[in-house]
């Protein structure tokens, strides 16, 4: 399965209420999930939302294991997440990754000097 690059949140305080975004290589799991493998020893896989960049399931041993997980949800599980995605706390975290993307985006795209000139 060919690696695409997706967006992660990395927590800044205990509390979370602070974060930015961290660049991974994952593999899509659908259109709402990807699953990407820490880069920290022993941390294992995770099932990260695209949108917000936040892990609905983390340490999980193989992608294998992160497929079956999304694949074994239940209603109720399902239910929950939806509900979730309708928190304003959600919709502030899409954006501010939306925000983050785009920043990122006008950075690589910006005009630098000829140094000939």
């Amino acid at each position: 399965m060919a690696k695409e690059e997706y967006y992660i949140t990395v927590r800044t305080n205990p509390s979370g209420s602070e974060y930015t975004f961290k660049k991974v290589n994952g593999s899509k799991l659908s259109k709402e999930y990807f699953a990407y493998q820490s880069d920290i020893r022993g941390r294992g896989w995770s099932i990260t939302d695209v949108n917000s960049g936040v892990s609905i399931k983390l340490n999980l041993p193989t992608l294998k294991a992160c497929k079956e997980y999304l694949a074994s949800l239940s209603d109720e599980d399902h239910a929950k997440i939806e509900e979730a995605h309708k928190s304003e706390k959600y919709q502030k975290m899409c954006q501010d990754l939306a925000d983050f993307k785009s920043n990122a985006n006008d950075e690589l795209h910006q005009d630098f000097p000829n140094p000939e000139d």
